[in-house]
């Protein structure tokens, strides 16, 4: 193909220089205004997510306080403990042994006289069927830790063949027996929603962090997370393990009147397992 050489005058040549070097600056200029809006908008954007933040904090802080002052409600208008001989009347083997805020103490001070026997800490999770024969445990099967992750709970203790149960009757914390694992099942949404708000309250509570217990029960009630239920039946009773338990309130008792102003420490404790 044949080329043509075209002569461009030198006044021309920089009209054109200068239209492109003005163009330059002037998207130079633009720019410089874009990387400004930019970093104004991402200001905004932190600042717009922090008050988000900062306001489902306080929404779960509320509805943490509501559920509480339903319960103390409700506390309030449930009738007066019944007396231990009225709950439990056909079982005169059973007696209180503390009526502390947990029997942690009283456990610890036995453990090396029973270091085989699996004990277990009944709470509010726990439902009987017929006390103290049969009843049932809900457990959770995941737990969220405070930040957020998983992690799968076994349970695997509930199924042991033998289980020393105690639990907290008005206020009094009895041994109640030997007990072996029936069957075990997943409570299905309905069946957790018929289980009384104080039983549901503990399941959550065992589900994981308290700033998660509004999404957990909601997620219960859509079905997106399951218990399961472990049921027990009554098939024994160790009375050299509550001997042991009545010994040792015993020595409390007296160490207490020996120093009047002390006070024994209370503890919190779902289980204790003297085994490995």
């Amino acid at each position: 193909m044949a080329s043509t050489k075209v002569d461009i005058a030198p006044n021309i040549l920089q009209v054109v220089l200068n239209i492109q070097g003005e163009e330059v600056g002037r998207l130079r200029r633009q720019l410089q205004a874009a990387e400004v809006r930019n970093e104004v908008l991402r200001r905004e954007v932190a600042q717009v997510k922090g008050q988000r933040d900062a306001a489902e904090a306080a929404q779960t802080s509320i509805a943490l306080e509501l559920v509480e002052a339903r319960e103390f409600i409700r506390s309030l208008q449930s009738p007066p403990p019944r007396r231990l001989s009225e709950i439990i009347p056909s079982y005169p083997d059973i007696v209180p042994f503390c009526a502390d805020r947990s029997p942690r103490r009283h456990l610890k001070a036995v453990k090396n006289l029973f270091d085989s026997l699996s004990v277990i800490v009944l709470r509010d999770e726990f439902v009987w069927e017929q006390c103290p024969d049969m009843g049932y445990s809900i457990k959770p099967t995941r737990r969220r830790a405070r930040k957020g992750q998983w992690m799968d709970c076994r349970n695997t203790k509930l199924l042991r063949p033998r289980n020393e149960l105690v639990a907290c009757f008005s206020g009094r914390w009895c041994y109640l027996g030997t007990y072996t694992s029936v069957t075990s099942e997943t409570v299905t949404t309905q069946a957790f929603g018929s289980l009384q708000y104080k039983t549901q309250q503990a399941v959550v509570a065992l589900s994981g962090h308290k700033s998660h217990h509004m999404q957990l029960r909601e997620m219960y009630e859509s079905g997106e997370l399951t218990a399961m239920k472990y049921r027990f039946r009554r098939v024994g009773f160790n009375r050299e393990f509550q001997g042991a338990l009545l010994d040792a309130a015993a020595t409390f008792e007296q160490a207490a009147q020996a120093a009047p102003g002390s006070q024994w420490r209370a503890f919190d404790s779902d289980s204790s397992d003297f085994s490995d």
